[in-house]
């Protein structure tokens, strides 16, 4: 069942979220989407991660991020990627 949440304003340097899931022990993989690919609004400099990909066949964790590009700029679609974790 998706969930979601908004994050209001916040005052800090960092904000940190934690998730706790429930999955099947039957499970080979499971895809996880923050912000469902929206570009995030705030100018500050770095990544945002949107999406998390676990394989537990492979043994791997993949997620997916894109560089901070300016509000006055579009945003390229190219800077979109993808880093896998073993």
């Amino acid at each position: 069942m998706p969930y979601s949440f908004v994050t209001e304003e916040i005052i800090s340097n960092e904000v940190h979220n934690k998730f706790i899931f429930m999955v099947n022990p039957n499970a080979s993989e499971f895809y996880i989407t923050l912000m469902h690919g929206e570009p995030d609004e705030n100018e500050y400099i770095g990544r945002t991660v949107y999406g998390l990909f676990v394989n537990f066949t492979e043994n791997t964790v993949t997620f997916y991020s894109m560089e901070f590009i300016p509000l006055y700029q579009e945003h390229d679609l190219q800077s979109v990627s993808g880093r896998t974790i073993r």
